[in-house]
């Protein structure tokens, strides 16, 4: 296959994958319904904050919420995308075309992290003086590449959860587990260096690195480390998704299924 026509597919998958995305989440759905969320999510979470800890905590908290925002867009969608072809019964027509099952469930993915990092853009602005923290709205909307990046490892992680899942007709409660384990490990709320067992299970989780790279470079330390760390947790989970989609395939093909029981 030329790379001509490598990219004419993709593009093909692209295009197919707004329009999936569209469907589930047409514009009304997303002004009235995954945006307020992300709002009140952010906001609550700042206000908790800043009960507990006072300004200081408020601000941590706000940075914080602002990525689990991030996962709250992406934890039920982007693990819809192979459970559609799981009932669907469409994995064998997957599996047998030219682009590998693992490309197509990627590619279909982009339109969920951008979406949620627009999402974070406006609850930054309106979250920020609403809280006491209209200094850090410009900051924050500078650092939108970070928020995109988190969006791009979550988002990853989501996939891999999902299809680890499948076979175990689970998908639901893995894709969640994910979701409270970044919530809990992922220094969203709680300071990292708390409890050792939470900081094992931060290391290996998106946002974790992603949110201390941010509040590094918000205080003008060096953050290139932590960056480069929340990177290498997005391949990562990429790796895992790639070999659980190579196995399901080839069982499918021993087997003669195609419905990932």
């Amino acid at each position: 296959m030329s790379s001509t026509d490598l990219l004419g597919r993709l593009r093909g998958v692209g295009r197919f994958a707004l329009v999936e995305f569209l469907t589930m989440n047409p514009p009304s759905i997303v002004a009235t319904a995954l945006l307020p969320r992300a709002v009140v999510q952010t906001l609550f979470f700042t206000v908790l904050g800043g009960v507990l800890s006072g300004a200081d905590g408020r601000r941590f908290a706000f940075v914080g919420g602002l990525a689990m925002s991030l996962v709250a867009v992406l934890i039920g969608d982007v693990g819809e995308v192979p459970v559609a072809d799981k009932w669907a019964g469409t994995f064998g027509r997957l599996r047998t075309g030219v682009l590998h099952p693992f490309v197509l469930f990627v590619v279909r993915c982009w339109p969920y992290p951008v979406t949620a990092t627009a999402l974070t853009a406006v609850t930054i602005v309106c979250v920020g003086p609403l809280t006491g923290q209209s200094g850090l709205v410009l900051p924050l909307l500078s650092w939108l590449p970070v928020y995109l990046l988190m969006a791009l490892t979550s988002a990853a992680t989501v996939l891999a959860a999902a299809l680890l899942a499948l076979g175990r007709r689970a998908e639901l409660l893995a894709t969640n587990a994910v979701s409270f384990g970044i919530l809990l490990a992922g220094g969203v709320f709680l300071p990292p260096g708390r409890v050792p067992v939470v900081d094992a299970v931060g290391t290996v989780l998106p946002i974790r690195h992603g949110l201390l790279a941010l509040r590094a470079g918000l205080d003008g330390r060096p953050f290139a480390g932590e960056l480069a760390a929340e990177a290498l947790v997005g391949a990562g989970w990429l790796l895992v998704a790639f070999v659980v989609t190579v196995v399901q395939a080839r069982r499918a093909h021993r087997l003669g299924i195609d419905d990932f029981a």
